[in-house]
């Protein structure tokens, strides 16, 4: 389960847009799931493929929380990952996870 809040969100960006999932293991390399999601996001200005565990359309407020819950295909081995949110227009945020 992964949760962030958007606070104080500029107008121009608010409204519905897609968000996505994304949880990559330490070397970088994403983890997939049997129906991954294949998008695109900007980052530094530079389209960026993502291969997203989840992707979904929210409704972007001023401020809202957003969760995602996703149970894997497969059991992941022991490590830290790093799961990281995007939108279209860039990343929103991102956490690190230390699996046991």
């Amino acid at each position: 389960a992964v949760s962030f809040d958007l606070t104080d969100v500029p107008d121009k960006y608010l409204g519905v847009r897609p968000i996505y999932l994304v949880l990559s293991d330490q070397s970088g390399t994403p983890v997939t799931s049997e129906n991954p999601v294949r998008a695109k996001a900007i980052v530094n200005g530079a389209a960026m493929d993502l291969i997203a565990l989840e992707g979904r359309d929210v409704n972007i407020e001023k401020n809202k929380r957003i969760s995602f819950t996703h149970d894997p295909d497969v059991n992941l081995k022991a490590g830290y990952y790093l799961a990281q949110i995007f939108t279209d227009l860039g990343m929103l945020g991102a956490a690190n996870v230390n699996l046991r």
